[in-house]
């Protein structure tokens, strides 16, 4: 496709193209070691007899970026200088060809044709080879900064608004710093969960390039003490991994404790249920093909990249698909523990906020759209449901004025015919437990405690409505409180405060920040590689519009 000068955004065109023959001009003297003053007559013949052959083939350049930087640095190469590339140039090119190692694709960053320039003494190539390397850190900051696709596009769970990447004033900050390889180095997400990704990204790889695991065959559950020709293949896909490290066995095709064992270990890191038995969802998730684990990973670690630079030194993360709360304090993760989410009918928002204020005995005011479906077709089969259950009604929710719950005929309300508020009262009953923590969000979720601790056992726990149950909310408040100055909080006063069965409001002094992620793989500390179901099909969503590639430019 040609680039004609008519389709510059928004720039005029002879502008820009005195703006690049003057650079042209500071590289064409550039290897006399000279600075050469920029004349003010029309340089425009020149430039164009130059720059045609660039201007035919790289359509995709944003010219106009390129201009406002080069004008900023009044016209000088930064990259292309005296004989050869500099030193930063180097860095650059290194770094690009290194672009897989992040899960991006290095030939978006132009490098055949900067490979192709490198060496060229050519003032014309020289030109081409500033440009393009200049372009290509644009590109690569952007899309390790900030991702490679939109989340609004493929991503419909994604409510965390992307910051915008200033490309320019990153390409010139990083030209300050002393070090240039510090700076490349800071681009990419700094969270220790994206540097474990990485890590991870190359062992899968690695895997790959060695051919991979066999597929096992399906057939009967392979459980200890049985013999069957599928454990061999059974043994080398965990050995693979790391889950099986022990001795080669006596019997091969026995399946002993030690294989046992693995299973559990490759069950756990998969969400699955622990038993030790390869049944068929655990067949499943053992015959997933390498290729589609690496996905996972560069899926994983684009969507850290949706999210902002800085998390907080206090923060936490509720990842959605493992059923799991991480609270981090200085990168260090302190404290973990299980969680219910949203129901494939009613998904977890992927958001984020402050968490700003903890309720002790909370009420629970009924969401409308859960009164209508859940508590008032209980109510219709058993007009004691909501009084047995402590629920009361009030005529809006303006009102204080409480209603009967029995002198109502609820056949005529609906979602589009509902005036009333439902409120439970604190108890044993109520929905969020003891303890409710409350952040910023526009979809008003937040987390809680739950009366259901039964459910803490399954392992996969997608039954609420959207908010978030916690197995053990006073572990969550004790991180919380650890540093609100003027109190010094304890499971005793905690628990003090919930025996009184008084409603208490806790606002906080310092908020935390929340996120509630999708994130399908994930390292823990220890290095084990966890892969958990795509429970909303927000992968199965991404993975058509993401640019893999496998094999190095």
């Amino acid at each position: 496709m040609n680039y004609t000068f008519s389709t510059m955004r928004h720039r005029s065109s002879n502008t820009l193209l005195i703006s690049l023959c003057a650079l042209h001009l500071g590289l064409l003297v550039a290897g006399f070691g000279t600075r050469l003053a920029i004349a003010q007559d029309d340089p425009l013949p020149l430039a164009i007899e130059l720059l045609q052959p660039l201007m035919q083939e790289d359509a995709t350049l944003d010219w106009e970026e390129l201009s406002d930087f080069y004008a900023a640095e009044r016209f000088q190469p930064v990259w292309v200088g005296n004989e050869s590339p500099n030193q930063k140039a180097a860095l650059l090119r290194q770094r690009l060809h290194q672009a897989r190692r992040e899960g991006l694709v290095p030939k978006r960053y132009h490098i055949k044709r900067i490979d192709a320039l490198w060496s060229s003494g050519d003032a014309s190539d020289r030109l081409q080879l500033e440009l393009l390397l200049t372009s290509a850190f644009f590109d690569y900051a952007r899309d390790v900064r900030s991702g490679q696709i939109d989340p609004d596009k493929v991503a419909p769970l994604w409510q965390i608004k992307k910051v915008p990447v200033d490309v320019v004033t990153v390409l010139r900050l990083a030209l300050l710093m002393d070090d240039f390889g510090d700076a490349l180095d800071s681009l990419p997400p700094t969270h220790p969960a994206y540097r474990r990704l990485r890590e991870a990204l190359a062992r899968y790889r690695a895997i790959k390039k060695e051919g991979g695991w066999s597929y096992i065959p399906g057939g009967p559950s392979l459980r200890k003490g049985l013999r069957d020709p599928r454990v061999p293949a059974l043994r080398h896909r965990l050995a693979l991994v790391g889950d099986l490290e022990l001795p080669k066995a006596d019997d091969a095709k026995r399946f002993d404790a030690a294989l046992a064992y693995a299973v559990r270990r490759f069950q756990v890191r998969y969400g699955l249920e622990v038993d030790g038995v390869v049944g068929k969802e655990t067949l499943k998730a053992l015959n997933v093909p390498v290729e589609k684990r690496v996905e996972q990973i560069v899926m994983t670690m684009e969507r850290w990249r949706w999210l902002p630079q800085y998390l907080g030194r206090r923060h936490l993360i509720v990842n959605i698909p493992a059923y799991e709360l991480i609270a981090y304090e200085d990168g260090e993760a302190i404290l973990s523990m299980p969680v219910i989410i949203g129901s494939k009918k009613r998904p977890t928002p992927v958001t984020s906020g402050m968490l700003h204020t903890i309720v002790f005995n909370p009420y629970w005011t009924v969401p409308r759209n859960i009164a209508v479906r859940d508590i008032v077709p209980r109510q219709r089969r058993n007009p004691e449901y909501m009084s047995s259950h402590h629920i009361r009604v009030f005529a809006s929710w303006n009102s204080d004025s409480e209603l009967d719950p029995h002198q109502i005929d609820w056949r005529t309300v609906n979602i589009n015919h509902f005036p009333y508020m439902l409120r439970q009262d604190p108890g044993p009953d109520n929905a969020l437990g003891k303890t409710k923590f409350l952040f910023s969000n526009r979809f008003s979720v937040y987390l809680h405690d739950t009366p259901h601790e039964a459910l803490f056992a399954h392992s996969v726990r997608a039954y609420s409505s959207g908010c978030i149950r916690l197995e053990e909310p006073l572990r969550l408040a004790n991180f919380v409180l650890a540093e609100e100055k003027g109190w010094r909080w304890n499971d005793a006063m905690l628990r003090a405060v919930i025996d009184t069965d008084l409603t208490y409001r806790l606002p906080l002094a310092s908020p935390l920040p929340v996120y509630l992620l999708y994130l399908t793989a994930w390292v823990g500390e220890d290095g084990a590689v966890h892969f958990w179901r795509d429970v909303y099909g927000e992968d199965a969503l991404m993975s058509p519009c993401m640019p893999f590639e496998e094999q190095s430019p």
